[in-house]
Protein backbone atom coordinates (compact mmCIF):
# COMPACT_ATOMS: atom_id res chain seq x y z
CA UNK A 1 0.00 0.00 0.00
CA UNK A 2 1.29 3.47 -0.76
CA UNK A 3 0.31 7.07 -0.38
CA UNK A 4 -2.97 8.09 1.19
CA UNK A 5 -4.41 4.58 1.16
CA UNK A 6 -1.63 3.42 3.46
CA UNK A 7 -2.87 5.70 6.22
CA UNK A 8 -6.63 5.56 5.67
CA UNK A 9 -8.63 3.91 8.40
CA UNK A 10 -12.34 3.18 8.58
CA UNK A 11 -12.87 2.52 12.28
CA UNK A 12 -11.49 3.61 15.64
CA UNK A 13 -10.06 0.12 16.05
CA UNK A 14 -8.08 0.49 12.81
CA UNK A 15 -6.84 3.87 13.98
CA UNK A 16 -5.72 2.37 17.29
CA UNK A 17 -3.98 -0.47 15.47
CA UNK A 18 -2.12 1.98 13.23
CA UNK A 19 -1.02 4.13 16.18
CA UNK A 20 0.17 1.10 18.15
CA UNK A 21 2.03 -0.06 15.07
CA UNK A 22 3.90 3.24 14.91
CA UNK A 23 4.70 3.09 18.62
CA UNK A 24 5.90 -0.50 18.27
CA UNK A 25 8.31 0.27 15.45
CA UNK A 26 6.37 -0.59 12.30
CA UNK A 27 7.93 1.12 9.30
CA UNK A 28 5.67 2.86 6.83
CA UNK A 29 3.74 5.98 5.90
CA UNK A 30 2.11 6.43 9.32
CA UNK A 31 5.51 6.39 11.05
CA UNK A 32 6.92 8.81 8.49
CA UNK A 33 4.09 11.26 9.11
CA UNK A 34 4.43 11.02 12.89
CA UNK A 35 8.18 11.58 12.71
CA UNK A 36 7.91 14.49 10.28
CA UNK A 37 5.22 16.26 12.31
CA UNK A 38 7.06 15.68 15.57
CA UNK A 39 10.39 16.79 14.14
CA UNK A 40 8.93 20.04 12.82
CA UNK A 41 7.11 20.64 16.14
CA UNK A 42 10.36 20.17 18.06
CA UNK A 43 12.04 22.70 15.79
CA UNK A 44 9.14 25.18 16.06
CA UNK A 45 9.24 24.87 19.86
CA UNK A 46 12.98 25.61 19.88
CA UNK A 47 13.75 22.17 21.30
CA UNK A 48 15.83 21.38 18.20
CA UNK A 49 18.14 23.76 16.31
CA UNK A 50 16.90 22.62 12.89
CA UNK A 51 14.18 20.51 11.34
CA UNK A 52 16.80 17.85 10.65
CA UNK A 53 17.79 17.83 14.32
CA UNK A 54 14.10 17.69 15.29
CA UNK A 55 13.56 14.70 13.01
CA UNK A 56 16.61 12.97 14.48
CA UNK A 57 15.39 13.59 18.04
CA UNK A 58 11.88 12.40 17.15
CA UNK A 59 13.29 9.22 15.60
CA UNK A 60 15.55 8.52 18.59
CA UNK A 61 12.69 9.09 21.01
CA UNK A 62 10.25 6.86 19.13
CA UNK A 63 12.86 4.12 18.71
CA UNK A 64 13.76 4.28 22.42
CA UNK A 65 10.37 2.87 23.39
CA UNK A 66 9.62 5.83 25.67
CA UNK A 67 6.29 6.66 23.97
CA UNK A 68 5.02 3.11 24.59
CA UNK A 69 6.01 3.44 28.25
CA UNK A 70 4.08 6.71 28.54
CA UNK A 71 1.05 5.10 26.91
CA UNK A 72 1.18 2.19 29.34
CA UNK A 73 1.42 4.55 32.34
CA UNK A 74 -1.53 6.52 30.98
CA UNK A 75 -3.58 3.34 30.55
CA UNK A 76 -2.77 2.27 34.11
CA UNK A 77 -3.70 5.69 35.45
CA UNK A 78 -7.02 5.70 33.57
CA UNK A 79 -7.92 2.25 34.89
CA UNK A 80 -7.46 3.38 38.49
CA UNK A 81 -9.75 6.40 38.14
Amino acid sequence: MSGQRAIQVQTPAESQQMLLGVLNGEVGSARDIVLLNTGVALYAANVADSMEAGLKLATQTLDSGAPVQVLERWRAFCQTQ
